[in-house]
């Protein structure tokens, strides 16, 4: 039962399905508990309105997940406009250099996918070389 009503509670702020978040609430929902990222219900939710919910009933605005993210990280990551609009207005977000861009989270992730990861130990040197083919060319010129 616990594992489920982690998921639940965790989906009910992501999707924001407010009465479900309430009654999961209502019946003892703990809002500080962590998926497997370490997100709390609070960092994966995008609405203000479910945001606020979530604080009133406890959960810390400054908690960070397993890779060190907090609220802003996430909602800029998941292009969460409306809530990015609220944390400024609310002055969670004080950085007077903060700027949002929407969509741009999203762009620079599609870009990242379209980079490929160069693997350590792959075929040729540590600038991409391969020292074969620079032998076998040098082996012909003779």
């Amino acid at each position: 039962m616990h594992i489920f009503r982690l998921l639940f509670r965790h989906a009910a702020a992501s999707y924001g399905e407010m009465i479900v978040l309430e009654y999961l609430l209502s019946v003892g929902g703990d809002v500080t508990l962590r998926d497997e990222d370490g997100d709390t219900p609070l960092l994966v939710c995008e609405k203000p309105d479910i945001f606020q919910k979530l604080v009133a009933a406890g959960a810390d605005p400054h908690v960070k997940n397993s890779e060190g993210k907090g609220i802003v990280e996430k909602a800029v990551e998941e292009d969460a406009e409306e809530l990015i609009n609220y944390l400024v207005e609310s002055g969670f977000i004080t950085d007077p250099n903060f700027k949002y861009v929407p969509g741009e989270a999203a762009e620079m992730a599609n870009f990242m996918d379209m980079l490929e990861p160069v693997e350590e130990g792959a075929e040729g040197g540590e600038d991409g070389s391969d020292d074969d083919d620079a032998e076998d060319m040098n082996a012909e010129s003779t």
